[in-house]
């Protein structure tokens, strides 16, 4: 039988450990070795992992805080240990098929290989910002340019929704620190570019959860992090692929229009409570994109702000562009 691994990365995670574990038990298909990979909790995180009996679990900690990238990347130091390959953040969490779903879609396919699910956003207590009707779907096949379009859109996929066919194999591409919010993104956009194979199963199978603690929040309140980073991002993930001068251009002026439509809605988000943080926003964003863009993007804002108020619902945060892997 091949071997699925599942790395638990933690730093003090208390609070979603026995929850992120009970998951791991109750799949259809448990991983056959779960690694938490400690990183210097200072809570209960020790005793819960040591103490767990639903499944062999391994609990490995750092001499030192290692930084939650370079901890991401001593997982995948374990690819050549296993067949499948799951990093899953101890905040987030899988549905009771998930594995089984997408091992089905990648047994017979030869490694390298990538197969990932829809992820639903859920808030602190695990329950969904908008509840998703469980629909058996058919895994599909994603073409590399049309997977590395969307992760360049920032319409990403997120740790706890993929698996790594690895073959036993090192995986060749890290999760670089200097991009702590969207290190993920480039990642599996390196990853895939690397790959025979692609496969979506258009199910809501994973689930990456918001709160307080989190590292995305915390990064929200940084310039770099949360704004600047990611048309840096956009351009790494473009240039994975080559195409006409005429095309890449285009597709960078859409990126560019993108980029200043995520802006102005972090704009809209931060102005009443900290509006000296959103004339950082505006004036950093305004640089990287320019007037015409700028404009537009603020347009095509308010637009969607009136929309859904005719419509008489909120927007989400990003909803100006597709949800995220709607099928």
């Amino acid at each position: 039988m091949p071997v699925l691994t599942t790395i638990l990365p933690v730093f003090n995670g208390e609070r979603f450990l026995p929850g992120t574990l009970d998951a791991l038990a109750r799949q259809s298909r448990p991983p056959d070795r779960i690694v938490v990979l400690d990183n210097c909790s200072t809570d209960r995180t020790p005793e819960i992992a040591r103490q767990f009996r639903g499944l062999p679990c391994e609990y490995r900690r750092h001499p030192a805080n290692i930084g939650l990238m370079n901890n991401l990347n001593e997982g995948v130091a374990f690819a050549p240990e296993t067949d499948y390959l799951h990093i899953l953040p101890v905040d987030d969490g899988v549905k009771p098929d998930f594995f089984r779903r997408i091992l089905d879609a990648l047994e017979p396919i030869p490694h390298p290989a990538v197969g990932y699910s829809l992820i639903e956003r859920t808030n602190e207590q695990g329950q969904p910002f908008r509840p998703r009707h469980p629909r058996l779907r058919p895994p599909r096949r994603i073409p590399l340019r049309q997977f590395l379009a969307r992760q360049a859109r920032l319409q990403t996929i997120c740790c706890p929704a993929v698996i790594m066919k690895t073959g036993r194999q090192p995986v060749p591409c890290r999760f670089r620190p200097d991009l702590p919010q969207l290190a993920d993104n480039l990642f599996f956009a390196e990853f895939a570019a690397r790959c025979g194979h692609i496969v979506e199963i258009p199910e809501y199978l994973a689930q990456n959860r918001h709160h307080p603690f989190s590292a995305s929040t915390h990064h929200r309140q940084q310039l770099q992090t949360w704004v600047l980073d990611e048309w840096k991002t956009m351009n790494l993930v473009l240039d994975l692929w080559k195409e006409s001068r005429a095309i890449r251009w285009l597709r960078r002026r859409h990126l560019v229009c993108l980029f200043a439509a995520r802006s102005f809605v972090k704009i809209k988000l931060v102005r009443a409570s900290d509006p000296e943080f959103a004339r950082a926003i505006a004036a950093a964003a305004r640089a990287i994109a320019g007037r015409p863009c700028w404009r537009l993007a603020r347009l095509a804002v308010h637009l969607r702000d009136a929309g859904c108020a005719a419509l008489g619902r909120p927007p989400e945060i990003y909803d100006l562009i597709p949800t995220r892997h709607a099928p």
